[in-house]
Parts: C-alpha cells; sequence; structure tokens
C-alpha cells in the first residue's frame, strides 16, 4: 500500500519531471532526494532478534530505492506508450497531435516536446532498427497475462498427443509398418 502511494505520488507530480528526460540517472537521484524529504521509509524487522544497524538500514533502503526507481521507470514508459499508441498519428502535423490530447493529466507543452521528438529522424531511425530486431526475435517477448510456465506445459502436452515425425534416428520395432525412408526392417 505505501509503495502504491510513492508511486501514486510521484507520477502525479507532472510539474516536476519532463516525459522526455535525458539524464536519466539525475532525473532518479532528484527524484530519490525528494521522496526521502516527503516519506519516511521504515526499516523492516523480521521474526529474529536481530537489532537493525546501520548496515542493515542502509541495505534496506537501498533495497527500496531500486525497487521506488524501478517501478517509476516501468509507469514512465507504460505512460508514454499509452500516450504514442492513442495519440500519435504520423499523417498529422505535430500542432494537430497536441490539440487532440483531450487527457487532463497531459501537459500540453511537455506532450509538444515528446511529440516532436517522435517525429524526429532519429527517433524513426531507432524505431526502424528496432522493428527489424523485433521481426528476428524467435520467442515472442510479451504473451499478455499467460504465463511463459503455462505456455511451456500446453506445448509439451500438444506434443506428447501428437505423432512424430519419422527421422533416420527413430527406434522401430520390426514389426512396425512405419519404416523411415531408406531403411529396410531385417528378417
Amino acid at each position: 500500500m505505501a509503495e502504491a502511494l510513492v508511486i501514486g505520488f510521484v507520477i502525479g507530480m507532472r510539474n516536476k519531471q519532463s516525459m522526455k528526460h535525458r539524464n536519466h540517472k539525475m532525473m532518479n537521484k532528484n527524484l530519490w532526494i525528494l521522496l526521502q524529504s516527503k516519506f519516511e521509509f521504515v526499516p523492516y524487522k523480521d521474526e529474529s532478534d536481530e537489532e537493525i544497524t546501520a548496515e542493515i538500514l542502509e541495505e534496506q533502503l537501498e533495497v527500496a530505492k531500486s525497487w521506488v526507481l524501478k517501478n517509476i521507470s516501468g509507469k514512465r514508459r507504460q505512460w508514454k506508450n499509452y500516450l504514442k499508441s492513442t495519440g500519435f498519428d504520423p499523417s498529422k502535423t505535430i500542432d494537430e497531435m497536441v490539440e487532440e490530447i483531450t487527457d487532463s493529466r497531459v501537459d500540453k507543452q511537455q506532450y509538444k516536446k515528446i511529440v516532436e521528438y517522435w517525429c524526429s529522424d532519429k527517433a524513426k531511425e531507432i524505431s526502424t532498427i528496432n522493428q527489424a530486431n523485433r521481426l528476428k526475435l524467435d520467442e515472442p517477448h510479451c504473451t499478455g497475462t499467460k504465463l511463459f510456465a503455462r505456455i511451456m506445459e500446453e506445448k509439451a502436452a500438444a506434443d506428447a498427443n501428437s505423432v512424430p515425425n519419422a527421422s533416420p534416428h527413430a527406434h522401430r520395432s520390426s514389426n512396425s509398418s512405419i519404416q523411415p525412408e531408406g531403411y529396410t526392417v531385417a528378417e
């Protein structure tokens, strides 16, 4: 619950952070300083009688920092993806796209900057390279809500129910009518 408050607080600070920020390390450092000033991070104490030392406190604070910044970065990416999928249309001008955005959570000046970036030659080149690389993948990056473990179980079950293809390495009994091509059964 507390984690959701922290992330919600940061996501709601649209005037403090830009949608397009080049120096993510500096942005994360500033966000972490701001979060520490607004929230108290209480150390976790398990069932052991171990006293919380400065070293343990520092370690737990690093874990919290890593978790919060990772989630903030993920939420930022999701937000930008949502904006691009709902408001970006390469057939329109930048000003038209900015005017058509009706979401009250979007700062029009920031949105214009990110749309200008999406329309730039550099962003188009990166997008083309990424599309070509995604086409080369054997396995999909994302399967939706279905877990990879479940997909593998379904594949294994489907393979177990299917008839295996005959190959030169297949082992067949001598009375089998199915023989790999080029092989004869000695009688």
